[in-house]
C-alpha cells in the first residue's frame, strides 16, 4: 500500500511538473507574438511615415523579398560564407526607408541556426537574426554603412 502512494505522488508531481512547462512555454509564446505583432505594426507605420515624408525605396518590392530569401538561407546554413553574404545583403540598404522595408518584409520568422534544430529554432525579427547570428565585428560592419550612407538605425 505504502508503494501505491509513492507511486502515485510521483506520477502526480511529474505530470504536475510537464503540465508547468507546457503552460509556461505556451505563456512565453503567447507573450512572444504580441510582442512582433507590436513591433510589426511599429515598423510598418514607420516605414508609412517615411514614404510620406518623402522617403523613398532604392528597389521593386522583388529585391527586398530576395534579400530576405537570402539572408534566411544563410542563417539556416553553417557556411564558411554566410555571414559574409548577410553582411553584403545589409550593405545594400541605401535609406532608412529601405530598412525599415526589408525590416518590414523580414517581419518575425523561424529559422534553425546551421539548419539543426537540437536545441529548437529561433525566432524573431530582422535585428533579432542579425544579433543573435554574426559576430560583433560584423554587426559594426553594418552600422558603420548605415552611419555612412545616413541610415539613423543600427542593429
Amino acid at each position: 500500500m505504502e508503494r501505491n502512494k509513492k507511486i502515485i505522488i510521483g506520477v502526480t508531481i511529474g505530470v504536475s511538473v510537464i503540465a508547468l512547462f507546457m503552460f509556461r512555454k505556451g505563456i512565453k509564446n503567447l507573450v512572444e507574438r504580441i510582442g512582433n505583432a507590436d513591433d510589426q505594426r511599429l515598423t510598418n507605420k514607420e516605414l508609412k511615415d517615411a514614404k510620406n515624408k518623402g522617403g523613398s525605396l532604392s528597389y521593386a518590392d522583388s529585391w527586398y523579398k530576395d534579400q530576405v530569401a537570402k539572408i534566411l538561407a544563410q542563417a539556416n546554413d553553417c557556411g564558411k560564407y554566410s555571414d559574409i553574404i548577410i553582411v553584403d545583403a545589409m550593405r545594400g540598404l541605401k535609406n532608412d526607408t529601405d530598412f525599415l522595408k526589408l525590416k518590414s518584409e523580414f517581419g518575425f520568422r523561424k529559422w534553425s541556426p546551421c539548419g539543426l534544430d537540437w536545441f529548437g529554432d529561433d525566432s524573431g525579427n530582422l535585428v533579432t537574426l542579425l544579433t543573435g547570428e554574426l559576430s560583433t565585428g560584423n554587426i559594426e560592419l553594418i552600422n558603420q554603412h548605415f552611419e555612412k550612407v545616413g541610415i539613423k538605425y543600427t542593429v
